[in-house]
Formats: structure tokens, sequence, C-alpha cells
């Protein structure tokens, strides 16, 4: 339900918000990121782009059809829009004690730095792992994230250096 609330936030009404709104001290965007939020936009065209002539040749077929069709390619669109729009306001961040991962629509997630065994940008022997929850979007990975839990995450963020100095950052003030 959430995440449909955030579809129709994203996709219809909001403005960007503020980062304060976040919660968070140091917010890392995710948009830019080998033309993520970008990529979803052109979706969302794509998707229009053939409407009109669909609905008008189902609509000599099945006037019904032509219209539960065409109701289900705007939303589908509105999700795209509304993933884009998302990817370029919704921040991953990090306070003292947690990582916030917010992802697209979909993913609201906070996981405990503590829980965090290692992270660290991703290498080439890292690019057929099995087993790996990916949060990129339409974006490529940069980094790796292993939890305690034997979860690894593979994460996409405009800025990955500026993460995992953040990252190694927190984490030491957590060991004094």
């Amino acid at each position: 339900m959430a995440a449909e609330l955030r579809l129709w936030t994203y996709g219809l009404v909001r403005k960007a918000p503020a980062l304060s709104e976040f919660p968070g001290d140091r917010h890392f965007s995710y948009g830019s990121q080998s033309a993520n939020a970008s990529t979803w936009m052109a979706w969302a065209v794509i998707n229009l782009l053939p409407l009109p002539i669909l609905h008008l040749l189902m609509d000599k077929i099945s006037p019904g059809v032509a219209y539960v069709s065409s109701i289900m390619t705007l939303l589908s669109a509105l999700w795209c829009l509304a993933e884009a729009r998302a990817s370029r306001f919704r921040p991953v961040s990090l306070d003292s004690k947690s990582l916030h991962l917010r992802y697209g629509l979909s993913v609201e997630r906070t996981i405990e730095l503590s829980g965090i065994q290692v992270a660290r940008s991703l290498s080439w022997k890292d690019l057929d792992a099995r087993d790996v929850t990916r949060y990129a979007g339409f974006g490529g990975v940069n980094l790796r994230l292993e939890l305690r839990g034997g979860e690894v995450i593979h994460l996409g963020l405009d800025d990955p250096r500026g993460f995992l100095d953040e990252m190694t950052r927190l984490k030491a003030t957590l060991r004094t």
C-alpha cells in the first residue's frame, strides 16, 4: 500500500521534497547513475506513443478491451513516470546508526550499520554474483554491501565513493 501511495504522490502530485523530510544525516542520490531516471522517463514515453493508434484499432474489435487496455497502458506509463521522479527525489541516507535504503517507489528499508559487515565498490568478479538483492533501477550497480545475516546487496548510487567514505567514518564512530 505504501508503494501505491508513493505512485500517486510522485506520479501526479508531489514537487521535489526537501531532503530534511527524509530520515538520515547524509543523503545519496541514484537518479543519474547510468541514466536511471532518464530511462524510466523514456519507458513512460515509449508506453504512451502507440496508445492512440492501438486504442483506435482495438476499439473497432471490442470497445471494452480498448478502454481496459488503454487504462492499463496509462497506469504503466504513470508508474514509469513516478519511478523516474522517485529516483530523483528519494535518497539513500545514512545517519549515525542506520542505512535508510529507499530505492524507487517500492523499496523502503532500514539496515543497522552494525549489521553491515562489508561495504565496498564492485569489482568485475562481482558481476555474475548469484543470490544478490539488486537496487539499481535501470542503472548499473557500483557498490556491494554484505550483511551479517548473509544477505548481499548490490546498490547503484551517483556518488559511490562519497557513500563509502561516509560509511567508513560512521562505522569507525560506532567502534569507539
